[in-house]
């Protein structure tokens, strides 16, 4: 798809971002895409989008983990 992994979710101007959430199992659950201003934005399911300040905030449930970045 064109990304790149990344080392950090830091903000960097210039670059969209992604960030790939798996289980302990490392099945992949969810992704969530970094917006201009360095929230992240996430689709629950049929539900609407929401915007976070962080990718910690959807870790530890239903989600998994962030395992993987990319530009």
């Amino acid at each position: 798809m064109g990304f790149a992994e990344c080392d950090t979710d830091r903000f960097e101007t210039g670059f969209e971002k992604i960030a790939i959430f798996a289980t302990r199992l490392e099945s992949p659950t969810h992704v969530a895409r970094q917006l201009p201003d360095g929230t992240w934005t996430s689709k629950l399911g049929e539900f609407e989008d929401i915007e976070h300040p962080t990718l910690r905030v959807l870790g530890r449930g239903i989600f998994g983990e962030p395992r993987a970045m990319g530009t």
